[in-house]
């Protein structure tokens, strides 16, 4: 996902927040864009855009949704999408973490007086 288009994910990306458009045909994202053009064709009225961030700060990529009714953001439930996208994010990170906690116990490893 490129953060130059009017979309969710790259407004997601860009803020490392979740973005709701309640209602695509209305918002400044989309009016005018060909992205509204696209999600029109598609039957998409509503979507939101919710970032995968590890518990160490790092933005792995967005999920996102996309309903076929105009939503209402405060009648939605974003609890079970943040733990999803929590759930998503830690496996990713894992790799990274134990890379760096390798390095970590290499640096405080005592160097072998015959190297």
């Amino acid at each position: 996902m490129r953060r130059d288009t009017n979309t969710t994910c790259a407004a997601a990306l860009t803020r490392r927040m979740r973005v709701f458009v309640e209602d695509v045909s209305t918002t400044y994202l989309f009016v005018g864009t060909v992205e509204l053009d696209m999600m029109s064709a598609d039957g998409i009225a509503a979507v939101q855009s919710t970032p995968l961030i590890s518990s160490n700060g790092r933005l792995w990529g967005v999920l996102s949704t996309h309903f076929r009714k105009a939503q209402v953001e405060s009648e939605f439930d974003h609890a079970p999408l943040d733990r999803l996208a929590l759930q998503m994010a830690a496996p990713l990170a894992w790799p990274v973490q134990q890379k760096a906690m390798a390095e970590i116990r290499h640096k405080d490893k005592p160097s072998d007086p015959g190297d």
